[in-house]
């Protein structure tokens, strides 16, 4: 079982309540694209060199980090070559892309 409501680290971890584990995938709003495309609107380069910035830092560290792209959001105009350009690096360091529950059957083997 895994969680992404908390805001509260960098990377996941676990929490156990009553005999069961559940990984928190944390995610943070300076990674979600709805605070700045829709609500500060912040143009979709600046994002995109911002977001650069993040995966360059968490590649050097190879850490964690949570992109969230809302459909409704990103996919609009320039914005969906943000999510291109975002998917393009990723792919080109072949970092690792794995959904949510696989990331948290990791996390929990990493801790036995």
């Amino acid at each position: 079982m895994y969680d992404s409501s908390l805001m509260d680290q960098d990377e996941p971890y676990t929490i156990r309540i009553d005999n069961r584990v559940i990984v928190e995938l944390p995610v943070d709003w300076r990674l979600d694209d709805w605070p700045y495309l829709e609500i500060s609107r912040t143009t979709p380069r600046e994002v995109l060199d911002m977001w650069l910035e993040e995966i360059d830092y968490a590649w050097r560290r190879r850490s964690y980090i949570s992109l969230t792209f809302h459909p409704q959001c990103i996919d609009r105009g320039a914005r969906i070559l943000v999510l291109e350009k975002i998917l393009f690096e990723v792919l080109k360091r072949k970092a690792w892309i794995p959904r949510a529950i696989d990331l948290a059957k990791r996390v929990i083997a990493s801790t036995k």
